[in-house]
């Protein structure tokens, strides 16, 4: 890994107020070369390059580490390769962590990082959010239910209702060009510079009652 990528990760968390200790940076610094890697075999994200995948999928997973730190619980409904959850994860180790994700080879992925990572409290799920079964087993259990802008908003907290507590919270990562209409709605919206980029990241909150 090249210094400059392990000053990227360790500096740009400083910035957004998360304290890691060197097994969680190097964990993500691992986390980003093997996306990197298996992303020259397999399509897992169309983000390239160590540095982009650092700045725009790891540091922008981050942006939600002040609202999911305390909180016990995530679910990560459509992770893909981990975002945000497995980085939440990683930065976090306490959280304890369900993946939520359909597709196989994404699964064979997080799976590889969590074995390799020796991380406990996680789980990949290979199943779609609407999966009664899946529903089920985790109906009313989650502290925190993520997403990094699946469906929109409204239909993105439909999927993630059945599973939070009451008092829980369901947060979405948005473009802050949907601010103004996220906010007529009532939605608590909160705009987070992602460090060494152009781009800021609109966290949506939503509290369950």
């Amino acid at each position: 890994m090249k210094q400059g990528i392990v000053w990227l990760v360790e500096e740009g968390s400083k910035r957004l107020g998360v304290e890691m200790d060197r097994e969680a940076s190097e964990g993500l610094c691992f986390y980003i070369e093997e996306l990197g890697r298996w992303s020259e075999r397999i399509n897992l994200t169309a983000v390239r390059g160590e540095r982009e995948i650092a700045v725009r999928l790891v540091l922008h997973s981050l942006v939600l580490a002040g609202f999911v730190r305390d909180r016990g619980s995530l679910m990560d409904i459509g992770t893909g390769a981990g975002i945000p959850g497995l980085v939440l994860k990683i930065a976090i180790p306490a959280l304890r962590v369900v993946l939520v994700e359909s597709v196989g080879k994404k699964c064979h992925f997080l799976r590889h990082i969590i074995r390799t990572l020796g991380l406990e409290g996680v789980v990949v799920e290979p199943s779609r959010a609407e999966d009664p079964k899946l529903v089920e087993r985790y109906r009313n259990a989650m502290d925190c239910v993520a997403s990094r802008a699946v469906a929109g908003f409204r239909e993105f907290s439909g999927l993630a209702g059945p599973f939070v507590k009451s008092g829980g919270l369901i947060l979405n990562l948005r473009s802050p060009k949907e601010r103004e209409g996220l906010e007529r709605e009532g939605l608590s919206c909160y705009e987070v510079e992602v460090p060494f980029s152009a781009e800021k990241s609109l966290v949506v909150v939503k509290e369950v009652l």
